[in-house]
């Protein structure tokens, strides 16, 4: 995030222990990192799923070939919700969507846990897709100096 002395010297006044070292609380301070969501392409999404060690995109294609049982979709079978995920993987993979929105990706992620959950998508895979949705970042950028520290304790 971009800093203002304020933000500095509260950030600063809140670190436990206390740092007097103005050299010391730069360094805890630029220690501290943040997670932020962001956008996943879904050309990313499929590359992962391609992968011919895994062979999950041959197991979702053939998933979302099935039938759905006779039950769909007022009774839906177990698998049933499998192979709604499947077909919306597939229909993603042809589409012109560029991106998972940052409000969509957990909404996302569901079908793919239930694609997992069937088999058909590697724990592996699943753990790196996950990890696509966010990122983590130095919190103080740029990063602070021990005379950015000295200014901000003599703001008012």
């Amino acid at each position: 995030m971009a800093w203002t002395y304020a933000t500095v010297k509260a950030a600063d006044a809140a670190l436990s222990p206390a740092v007097a070292d103005p050299g010391a609380a730069a360094a805890a301070l630029n220690a501290q990192t943040t997670t932020q969501a962001v956008p996943v392409s879904i050309a990313t999404l499929h590359g992962i799923l391609m992968l011919a060690s895994t062979s999950d995109w041959d197991r979702i294609t053939v998933r979302s070939a099935a039938a759905y049982s006779s039950g769909w979709p007022a009774n839906p079978a177990t698998t049933d919700a499998a192979i709604a995920a499947a077909k919306l993987a597939v229909s993603l993979a042809g589409s012109k969507v560029d991106s998972v929105s940052v409000a969509d990706w957990p909404g996302f992620l569901a079908p793919l846990q239930v694609l997992q959950t069937a088999g058909d998508v590697s724990a592996a895979s699943y753990t790196a897709i996950a990890a696509l949705g966010s990122v983590t970042a130095a919190t103080w950028q740029p990063a602070l100096t021990a005379g950015d520290i000295q200014t901000a304790r003599a703001q008012p």
